[in-house]
């Protein structure tokens, strides 16, 4: 992160497509320089991981998030009522 910020980036994009990658976020996110955006495909759950590892704003495609076997909840309105009690 320090060397994209070095090099002039203004934010960097991440992506997080398994629980490893948003456990890395949590670390790499209090010590970014720059604001850090996770990039979020199939699984909403990862989107809700990179909400409380930190992350400054997400980028979801809404046609590819997998709705959940066992349950009636569209996971695109569960992700999107967290991102607002989360203000991003």
């Amino acid at each position: 992160m320090y060397a994209l910020a070095a090099a002039g980036a203004d934010i960097v994009r991440c992506t997080c497509n398994e629980q490893e990658a948003a456990e890395g976020l949590a670390i790499i996110v209090p010590r970014s320089p720059v604001p850090i955006v996770a990039d979020v495909h199939f699984h909403y759950e990862m989107a809700l991981a990179a909400l409380e590892a930190g992350v400054n704003g997400l980028r979801l495609n809404p046609g590819n998030l997998r709705k959940p076997r066992r349950s009636s909840s569209s996971p695109l309105k569960r992700a999107t009522a967290a991102f607002r009690s989360e203000s991003v």
